[in-house]
């Protein structure tokens, strides 16, 4: 790492290219590695074409005398064939030239990338301490408290003298909200850190590569040396733990005081949510391969967790809210000839109170109803005009001075405001806040990145040399407007458009909170599989016990999950949450779908005593053009190809989630050629009181048949169309649609 000048004195240094520049940086191609471990990428022909300048000193054979030759040649013909026929991702354990390592393989690009590493020989307790974290995690009583559990398991397994959970804004600002540190150190809860500090091209990586070790920042990366036809340009190192780190990122580092890092991404519902962010100070660390893998689990188990509990404490701040709603829309059960706006604005000081506002307005037309401290007339005119000219039915803000600077003058009534148009006319509802002032504590002043120059002339972006807390002062701002209550705003603007407050729609607002948390909205994009999905709710009782999920884990072979729990309404779906997110986390921990199938019973069995569910997981092989179905007491898939449909034979078993313990669970493979479609559903699909089940199978296979030549979503609508006769249908309904692509 070059030595930093000052700035020097009439140089025109442009600190927002400089930024602009750490944005774009190429980071997943650094052309070196870190030095803890050593690379080798090869070709489809076992050749090695790239090799880090310290093979010699991990593994035991000179790097340039390696580039060139073939695999087996280098590590053994035992060695280079475990290394072909691991699964990406998998941990191989490999004797070479310098002793027991371990490596780890990743696909992409044409090449095969082999990151190795020293073998380490694992504490004894170091899988009795994961699993007793991991059970911990689904008895965290809230969101906060499985964070801090998730900073204590890391802690405790890598030994880092901070660990921290870091979450993002929606400005992609960070913010420490929980900390587990040594006593002698300053504390990090509650500062927060600039966007810049990670990158965008940095936080994309975690989607790939989702923990970030750099074990000593001080140390020299290892270049890459390649041979004479391979394009250094090309070779991606995305997904390679040990790629060497930016020098920008690595100064940032020092200036903090940080010796060695390691990070953990946590996301939700495919999203970066925050990280779980590590730092050393005393000296390197270097966790093994075996314990950053248990770490990368606490890390998916912290994600799936994570997203059910933000979720149902999301669903109680909404029925709260809506418990206050009620009160308000309540008297707008009217005789006809009366004033619904007026009889809203009469709830007094109800309506404010709803959005946590010190005042709130009900305009009809030319007429302004205002209850509490509301701004003058030209703000309340002037937002509503704001929001038509931009064709929104709803629009917020926490700084009404930046839409117009003659509003700031008024901040002290209304600093932000809310506006929802109700029905489709000029009658909106309106609340104000007054401005909040308030002091964000930085971890750094977030402006003090400087533009400098190396002794070779070159400009570079230098980050910030303090982390001491630094105080900013934010006036004329208000609490910002959560998604919840802007959620019921919508729906207060609903009620008083319509006149409705049936108990129904209050019901039907809960259930989609809770859908929207559990259930995925369309199939998601799968390379090689062509999937499709369709789902109605019942429409008798909106909350229904249906649901499916679609996920890739590390193995790389699709996993899709339909199940239906017994009944309906919140309970049902309450139970159809918990089981759907602990299966994600049993299929990531376990060997195989139908340990995870009997992992699951013994959850309902042990959580949910009474309830009962039926559920199928089908895990695919593109490759192989196969599929491992494993069923707890659900119907029987149905496989569809230009011959006909069949029952897929053996796919069920008796045993419904939660009937019985100690159930185990069995899987039936089955081919799925070119043309043929794997279709799943629930018994919504085939529900017919005045037919036998076997009479409505046969039905459902002649309907299936008659789509085989249908796209997936075809197929599903199809089905869908044919089967459930009319709109009044008395249990929800689900079908999925499976094709593998390609010939």
């Amino acid at each position: 790492m070059d030595p930093i000048d000052a700035v020097v004195p009439g140089e025109d240094l442009d600190l927002a290219a400089l930024l602009d520049g750490c944005a774009t940086e190429p980071i997943h191609a650094p052309g070196a590695v870190q030095p803890h471990g050593a690379l080798l990428a090869t070709d489809a022909g076992g050749m090695i074409r790239v090799a880090s300048a310290n093979c010699e000193t991990i593994v035991g054979f000179d790097a340039a005398t390696a580039v060139g030759c073939a695999l087996a040649d280098i590590v053994g013909d035992e060695s280079a064939a475990r290394l072909a026929e691991a699964d990406p991702g998998d941990v191989v354990e490999v004797d070479l030239l310098a002793g027991p390592c371990e490596a780890t393989v990743h696909r992409g690009g044409g090449f095969d990338l082999i990151e190795i590493e020293p073998a380490v020989e694992p504490a004894r307790d170091d899988q009795a301490r994961l699993q007793r974290a991991l059970l911990r995690f689904h008895g965290a009583p809230d969101s906060m408290a499985l964070l801090a559990q998730a900073a204590a398991v890391v802690q405790d397994l890598t030994g880092f003298d901070r660990v921290m959970v870091y979450r993002f804004d929606a400005e992609w600002n960070g913010e420490v909200v929980v900390e587990v540190a040594r006593p002698d150190l300053e504390p990090f809860l509650g500062l927060r850190y600039p966007a810049s500090d990670i990158p965008p091209q940095a936080r994309a990586l975690y989607s790939r590569t989702r923990l970030r070790l750099i074990p000593d920042a001080t140390a020299t990366p290892s270049p890459l040396l390649v041979a004479v036809t391979t394009d250094l340009g090309q070779l991606d190192l995305s997904a390679v733990s040990i790629r060497a780190v930016s020098p920008v990122h690595l100064r940032y580092l020092t200036n903090m005081g940080v010796r060695a890092s390691m990070s953990v991404a946590i996301h939700i519902r495919g999203a970066l949510w925050g990280l779980i962010a590590c730092h050393h100070a005393t000296e390197p660390l270097h966790p093994s391969v075996r314990v950053r893998n248990a770490v990368d689990l606490v890390g998916q188990t912290t994600s799936t967790v994570l997203g059910a509990l933000l979720a149902a404490e999301s669903a109680t701040t909404h029925r709260l809210l809506l418990d206050g709603l009620d009160a308000i829309t309540e008297p707008l059960r009217l005789e006809a000839g009366s004033d619904p706006a007026a009889t809203m604005a009469a709830t007094g000081d109800l309506l404010p109170a709803l959005l946590g506002s010190h005042g709130a307005a009900v305009v009809n037309g030319n007429r302004t109803l205002t209850i509490g401290r509301c701004p003058p007339q030209a703000v309340v005119d002037g937002f509503i005009a704001l929001a038509s000219a931009r064709g929104r039915d709803l629009l917020a803000s926490a700084q009404l001075g930046a839409l117009d600077a003659h509003w700031a003058a008024d901040a002290d009534t209304a600093a932000g405001a809310l506006a929802v148009r109700a029905g489709t006319g000029d009658q909106w509802l309106i609340w104000f806040r007054p401005e909040t002032a308030r002091v964000i504590r930085w971890g750094g002043d977030p402006n003090g990145k400087e533009a400098t120059v190396s002794p070779q002339g070159d400009h570079q972006l230098d980050p910030r040399a303090s982390f001491a807390e630094y105080l900013e002062h934010v006036r004329g701002t208000s609490t910002p407007w959560s998604g919840e209550q802007q959620a019921v705003a919508r729906l207060a603007a609903a009620r008083l458009g319509a006149m409705d407050v049936l108990g129904a729609q209050r019901e039907a607002t809960i259930a989609s909170t809770v859908q929207r948390a559990v259930m995925l909205e369309t199939f998601p994009p799968i390379p090689g599989v062509d999937g499709a999905a369709r789902y109605a709710p019942c429409t008798r009782d909106p909350i229904g016990g249906d649901w499916y999920d679609v996920f890739v884990p590390d193995d790389g072979r699709p996993v899709i999950a339909l199940g239906d729990v017994a009944g309906h309404g919140l309970s049902a779906a309450a139970t159809m949450a918990q089981l759907r997110h602990a299966l994600r986390a049993y299929v990531i921990r376990e060997d195989s779908p139908a340990e995870a199938m009997t992992q699951l019973n013994e959850l309902m069995r042990t959580l949910l005593p009474g309830d009962m569910a039926t559920a199928m997981i089908v895990s695919l092989d593109p490759v192989a053009r196969s599929a491992d179905i494993v069923s707890a007491g659900h119907l029987p898939a149905v496989v569809v190809s230009p011959d006909g449909a069949v029952l897929v034979e053996g796919a069920h078993h008796d045993r419904a989630l939660g009937a019985a313990r100690n159930a185990t669970y069995r899987s039936t493979r089955v081919d799925l050629p070119p043309g043929h479609t794997l279709v799943l559903y629930t018994d919504g699909l085939i529900e017919q009181r005045t037919s036998t089940l076997d009479a409505r199978l046969g039905v459902l296979l002649d309907v299936a048949a008659s789509g085989a030549h249908l796209p997936t979503g075809d197929l599903c609508e199809h089905l869908m169309a044919e089967l459930v006769r009319g709109s009044d249908h008395h249990d929800d309904v689900t079908a999925l649609a499976i094709r593998l692509a390609g010939p």
